[in-house]
């Protein structure tokens, strides 16, 4: 069999090649080669026919069992990018050579893996993982990972641990992972991560304990998550410590700086988690206008979910008017509040909050010329306006900066009826 320009799943490869004669209930490899690039992998043995049933090891005779070596020496990272479009870049030799012996239903598996200074770019984060180091050694129905390591930003992380092949499965694993500084780079965490995590097996779930410590980095969690509901069914012991300098940051809802400690527990399918961080100062927006927190917390005490209920109390001033927020509720289904001093109603107050100085012309009902106008231009220029908000702010490290809309009048005449134009501005 000799194949050129061919894909196997998402894995695309130059040259296929196979030797395979069917003699007397066994295939014998006698060469399988796949190439890409200058990157190759290759294989040779014998698979017995009854190897391919549904019996086990215990079942079958020693006629009956592979014998099937793959030699990973000439193979190399940059196979990874055909894997999975999760990985952009890859690159790194590997080394080593695997034995497949018994049944495919109970494979016994010997042999080695080894990779020097390896390098992966993930689609998702601005960082590659590089100086990648495995070792991992496969030993019968044992897996030893003495080495699976590598640097990120300014941090790395470290892999090691055992695990017991079982049939098509793996059983009595415990794993252990160690990150120190990891330099995480995502569209919605920035900031080193730093922690302890293990993986075991407790006989009817994985379980994922240890415990996450948030330092020196800016979290902007999206309203509308991403991510797919998982099927994955992990149990939990997890402590999560937000500490110093930790940001919770989206331009257009929220600029907080806040600390705390949550504990999730139970499992991914129904978590039981505890705790609550507290909002140490920052502000939240609302109808285009920022409120400062005077007092807020994010607690988790919904069993079932780890949705959050909010409780934040805001304030701000427009012009004569000072005007209170209170958010109250499971983040899916938030209540909230607004009263003003002088009192108004919760439309006048949205009314004021929404159009500011774009109100009614004295004396006239229905919508005023500058209502109108600014109902037309809102939707191009709160995002431009909000941008610039941003940028001044973080230029100059100021909690608050805000335009506010208005309209002056200019010392220039037309120079024909003796009237004074007027343009609408930013103070």
């Amino acid at each position: 069999l000799n194949i050129n320009g061919g894909s196997i799943a998402n894995a695309t490869f130059d040259d296929f090649y196979g030797l395979l004669i069917l003699e007397k209930g066994s295939i014998h490899v006698n060469q399988v080669l796949l190439a890409k690039g200058p990157h190759r992998a290759s294989a040779y043995g014998i698979i017995p026919l009854a190897a391919l049933s549904k019996k086990g090891r215990s079942q079958a005779t020693g006629a009956d069992q592979m014998n099937l070596k793959v030699s990973l020496d000439g193979a190399d990272l940059s196979i990874l990018p055909l894997l999975t479009d999760e990985v952009k870049t890859a690159s790194g030799p590997t080394k080593g050579e695997v034995t497949i012996s018994g049944t495919l239903v109970e494979p016994l598996i010997t042999g080695s893996l080894q990779i020097e200074n390896g390098m992966v770019k993930l689609a998702s984060l601005s960082n590659p993982i590089q100086n990648i180091g495995v070792d991992i050694q496969f030993q019968g129905d044992r897996i030893n990972i003495n080495n699976f390591s590598g640097i990120m930003g300014n941090g790395s992380y470290s892999l090691s641990g055992t695990a017991d092949i079982a049939g098509q499965t793996l059983t009595n694993y415990n794993l252990m992972l160690t990150l120190n500084q990891l330099g995480i780079k995502h569209k919605y965490f920035n900031g080193p991560l730093t922690g302890a995590l293990t993986l075991t097996d407790s006989g009817r779930r994985p379980v994922l304990s240890g415990h996450l410590t948030l330092e020196n980095v800016t979290i902007d969690i999206p309203m509308v998550p991403e991510m797919e509901e998982s099927t994955l069914n992990l149990g939990l012991n997890l402590d999560i410590y937000v500490k110093n300098k930790v940001h919770f940051y989206n331009p257009y809802l929220y600029d907080v700086w806040a600390s705390g400690h949550v504990k999730l527990a139970g499992t991914t399918r129904w978590p039981t988690p505890s705790g609550r961080i507290v909002v140490d100062r920052g502000s939240v927006n609302y109808l285009r206008t920022p409120f400062k927190i005077t007092s807020g917390s994010v607690e988790f005490t919904q069993m079932g979910t780890l949705e959050p209920v909010i409780r934040l109390a805001a304030q701000t001033r427009l012009q004569q008017t000072t005007i209170d927020l209170r958010i109250d509720g499971p983040a899916s289904a938030m209540e909230m509040h607004l009263t003003s001093q002088p009192a108004m109603s919760q439309e006048q107050i949205i009314t004021l909050l929404t159009w500011r100085n774009r109100g009614q012309t004295d004396g006239q009902s229905g919508i005023g010329r500058d209502e109108l106008l600014g109902r037309l231009d809102m939707g191009l220029h709160i995002r431009f306006v909000t941008e610039l908000e941003n940028i001044f702010r973080d230029a100059f490290q100021l909690d608050e900066f805000r335009l506010v809309r208005d309209t002056f009048t200019s010392d220039r005449s037309d120079g024909q009826d003796g009237t004074i134009s007027s343009r609408e501005g930013y103070n």
